[in-house]
């Protein structure tokens, strides 16, 4: 999530901010197994974040704080973003390495394809962690890590299921945040990670629109 936060107004955008992609940006020495959490959620989770600083400038009002609301289906590896300001949803698929792209106003879904690094980068699988403690965020337990990238630095709290609870940092010199304000487990409907009936269903060439996080 922190390395999403100076990302442009996009749904795609919104989609991959909802789970930690920090990009994993060189090769590092290996790190003790207890530092490093669970960064993708081991089971089906659907949580609110309220975002503010750089995180908010992907939604419309130019940086004003906002809902996201995320729905993750951790056998299909699946994940659902939308904010209530925007008409627009966005679905990521990490197996079938995808995103598509939905449109209430016009009804339509376009397809696109991920950039190769996109799963390790959500699943930050370059960050540094340093464990620092623990707090208690939604409700829900989570432990605090500073982390580290060479493109940025902050810190994050995990469930030991790997759900991200809070965060804040910054990103090419931007300063964001995102935290928590409700988090239901529980199975996440099939349909929500597919185009509803009646849209037009479009696709852009692999090479063409690729959908990834900025170096």
């Amino acid at each position: 999530m922190l390395g999403m936060m100076h990302s442009r107004r996009s749904p795609a955008a919104l989609a991959l901010l909802l789970l930690p992609g920090l990009a994993a940006a060189q090769e590092r020495p290996a790190e003790p197994a207890a530092e490093r959490p669970l960064t993708l959620p081991s089971r089906d989770v659907a949580v609110t974040y309220q975002v503010s600083g750089a995180a908010a400038d992907a939604l419309p009002g130019g940086g004003a704080p906002g809902a996201l609301r995320l729905a993750w289906d951790a056998t299909g590896r699946r994940l659902r973003v939308g904010a209530d300001a925007l008409p627009e949803a966005a679905i990521v698929d990490l197996t079938e390495g995808r995103a598509v792209i939905l449109d209430q106003g016009t009804r339509t879904a376009l397809t696109l394809p991920l950039r190769g690094r996109t799963s390790e980068d959500i699943a930050l699988g370059g960050a540094r962690f340093r464990r620092r403690g623990t707090e208690q965020v939604a409700g829900y337990a989570c432990t605090d890590y500073a982390v580290q990238d060479r493109h940025g630095s902050g810190t994050l709290c995990i469930t030991a299921d790997g759900v991200p609870l809070r965060g804040d940092g910054t990103w090419g010199g931007r300063a964001g945040r995102f935290v928590a304000t409700q988090v239901d487990y529980g199975a996440q409907p099939d349909g929500l990670f597919r185009p509803p009936s009646g849209f037009a269903q479009f696709s852009l060439p692999k090479n063409i629109g690729t959908v990834g996080i900025p170096r």
